[in-house]
């Protein structure tokens, strides 16, 4: 398996894709130079047994650069560009034996090679036919007894060779047991086995679900439900300026059923209660502080003004007496300061004071009339633009014939949701999940081209389709998939888009959401760093900004919740992050990182339900979710067997009969109010199978 030539020879001419430590593409270049750049390269090798309880072992020519004249029972090399495993096994196996059977993957693993580090696949093959060995390969072969060569084997041997063939002991066995038969490609544990094959065909049965829900467009539909905040706002103007009574009918009858069948928050409760005019609706500051008062979050003043406000012009409260200086949102995400600026004419009018309101206030709610698609995707904008606009009577005919295009977009259930959709936002995790988990390339390569269709100006991308914001997270996302999928085709998409994440970097190494200076959030970074890592040229970036992530958790706000409202969230994409460090980091860097790791598995280990899920909160149901997200960080977690082992077969037993999956939602916006999209319950779970399905190497069943 080690190279026979040294790099220096033709060889080096051989292209090669070099890969971070989590095996994510980084860029293609000549064999042998990975480790000069601090990377990772692919090896695929294959062990050939006869079915009744031998294996090839070949002697490597006493010219091979690398144990010359060693024994081994690995045939392979590197995986060249373009190449999976599978494709690279299958033809070293033919070029250096002259046999082509079917192969399948039984482990992978990291290995120190003499040539440096490399992700190594390792598959099993039934010989099926005459070796004819490659001179410049083989020396010598011999079909050994497997038992033989484990416990007494001729010497000297590659000791990569030797310790695989010892892990892959019970595979080998058991392939010798069956005449040959089904071989176990669950890993090297036995006991493993039966319950990996369940695992695959979860996963498989999953992959085919997302695969089927790409449009022609190349995107995932994610279509937002209806919520009952939006709902009752529309349902509010609809009856103050007496437009559409049939909609207004359906919509008052959605928030009846809703609030008793499946109510939301407190909140979004009280909002309906108070617009159907319904007694004891609790439209007061003590329901206001109760939804907010366990929200620890930069935006939490905010957003108290913001509800407050809400409530005081449908009534249910008194305007916040905080001067209009309060509802400043300058540096802020675009449907943000339109909602503010939207907030500000309401109050000012509640306050008697309309001559607060200039000229410009007007001016920027001008995008909640706007014909066409919802500007920015966003209904809770619109309808907080048209709240203010109704205070100005020449806007009132506008305000109506937008009344008019809203009712049009009411949901089947007669609700109206927060934004329309996640459709960039679904189409960059899904497209992640099946490249590892799809064999058609095709497809894969289809979504690419859709995603990097959807990238801004400034090389962000925003969450769906007609967004102009764009955002770290989507765009990192975005990064992430380009780069697995098809690099060398969107390369300078990908430049692109690593330009935009460095422009939102802030002095403190950490990034925002939306807008450089914005305060920087946990997650954010976590996601900037899994984008860029792969690249060294921003390795420092990537440093500082693993030192933010491991400030915050030192100061107990690792656990961040912000865009997503479960803590599992934060942990995996920081356990990835802190995973990302390469050697050259500072070791004091790489020791407080690893502290966070144990210190993510610890508490994902305690928090863990007794059915093997997570919820949002520690003693709250499980839900898919939130468990994928934590399947995600342990898969990285060898210590953690037991909870991943119960966390894999929670998510398998929550499939649906029609392969997905059905969970609480947990994106939120505005923060902490939930919103769902049912397409990302498929989506991140399809996610965690693809980390963890196969299973680890050093999984095994408790």
């Amino acid at each position: 398996m080690e190279p026979v030539r040294s790099a220096a020879s033709g060889a080096a001419a051989e292209i090669i894709d070099y890969v971070d430590s989590d095996d994510r593409f980084v860029r293609s270049g000549p064999r042998g130079k990975a480790a000069a750049e601090g990377l990772y390269y692919r090896v695929a090798a294959t062990i050939v047994h006869t079915g009744d309880g031998r294996v090839l072992v070949y002697r490597r020519p006493s010219h091979a650069a690398v144990f010359p004249g060693y024994h081994d029972v690995l045939v392979g090399g590197g995986v060249r560009a373009g190449e999976d495993y599978r494709q690279a096994a299958m033809r070293e196996l033919a070029e250096e034996t002259g046999l082509r059977p079917a192969v399948r993957e039984v482990l992978r693993v990291r290995h120190d090679s003499p040539v440096g580090p490399c992700h190594l696949a390792v598959h099993l093959a039934l010989l099926d036919g005459p070796i004819r060995a490659a001179a410049d390969e083989m020396e010598q072969y011999r079909l050994l007894p497997l038992a033989n060569v484990v416990s007494d084997p001729p010497q000297p041997f590659v000791p990569a060779g030797l310790e695989t063939l010892r892990r892959l002991l019970p595979d080998l066995q058991s392939a010798a047991s069956q005449g040959g038969g089904s071989l176990r490609d669950a890993g090297p544990a036995a006991a493993a086995a039966p319950f990996a094959s369940a695992l695959r065909r979860c996963r498989d049965r999953l992959a085919q679900r997302v695969a089927a829900l790409v449009g022609p467009d190349g995107l995932v539909a994610a279509p937002c439900e209806s919520r009952v905040l939006e709902s009752a706002l529309l349902l509010h103007l609809l009856e103050s300026e007496s437009v559409a009574p049939g909609a207004a009918n359906r919509l008052r009858r959605h928030l009846r059923e809703r609030i008793v069948a499946d109510p939301p928050d407190a909140l979004q409760c009280a909002f309906a209660r108070l617009v159907l005019a319904e007694d004891g609706s609790g439209a007061d500051g003590v329901v206001l502080d109760a939804v907010l008062s366990s929200f620890e979050h930069f935006s939490a003043a905010r957003k108290q003004l913001m509800f407050q406000t809400l409530l005081a012009e449908l009534g249910g409260a008194d305007f916040p007496t905080s001067g209009f200086a309060a509802f400043d949102a300058d540096r802020q995400q675009s449907w943000l300061r339109l909602e503010m600026c939207a907030l500000k004419v309401m109050a000012a009018h509640g306050a008697g004071a309309p001559a607060a309101v200039t000229d410009q206030d007007w001016a920027r709610l001008a995008p909640a009339v706007r014909p066409g698609p919802v500007w920015e995707g966003n209904h809770l904008a619109r309808l907080l633009g048209l709240l203010a606009l109704r205070h100005h009577r020449s806007h009132r005919p506008s305000v109506r014939e937008t009344l008019g295009r809203i009712t049009a977009e009411l949901r089947p259930d007669g609700g109206l949701p927060f934004i329309t959709g996640m459709d960039v936002f679904a189409t960059a995790i899904a497209g992640n999940a099946l490249k590892r988990t799809s064999p058609d390339g095709a497809l894969t390569a289809f979504m690419a081209d859709a995603l990097a269709a959807q990238q801004h100006p400034d090389g962000g991308l925003g969450y769906t389709v007609d967004v102009g914001q764009s955002d770290v997270d989507d765009t990192s996302y975005t990064i992430e998939f380009l780069r697995a999928a098809a690099p060398l085709r969107h390369a300078a998409a990908i430049r692109g888009a690593e330009r935009f994440l460095l422009r939102q970097r802030n002095p403190d190494g950490g990034f925002p959401t939306f807008v450089h200076g914005g305060p920087s959030e946990v997650t954010m970074t976590a996601a900037a760093v899994n984008a860029l890592a792969a690249d060294p040229a921003h390795r420092r970036t990537v440093e500082r900004g693993v030192a933010f992530i491991v400030d915050r958790a030192e100061r107990g706000a690792g656990g961040e919740r912000s865009w997503s409202r479960t803590a599992t969230n934060a942990a995996f994409r920081t356990a990835l992050a802190c995973d990302t460090l390469t050697t050259h980091a500072p070791a004091s860097l790489r020791t407080a990182a690893a502290g966070h790791r144990r210190r993510t598995a610890g508490h994902l280990t305690e928090t863990q339900g007794t059915d093997g899920g997570w919820g949002h909160d520690p003693g709250d149901p499980s839900d898919p979710i939130s468990t994928a997200y934590a399947v995600i960080a342990l898969t990285s977690m060898p210590q953690r067997t037991g909870a991943l082992h119960r966390a894999l077969s929670y998510l398998a037993e929550q499939q649906q009969p029609h392969g997905g999956y059905h969970s609480r939602p947990d994106q939120a916006g505005p923060r902490p109010l939930l919103y769902n999209a049912p397409v990302l319950a498929d989506v991140c779970v399809l996610l965690a199978f693809a980390h963890a399905v196969p299973l680890p190497h050093w999984y095994a069943a408790p």
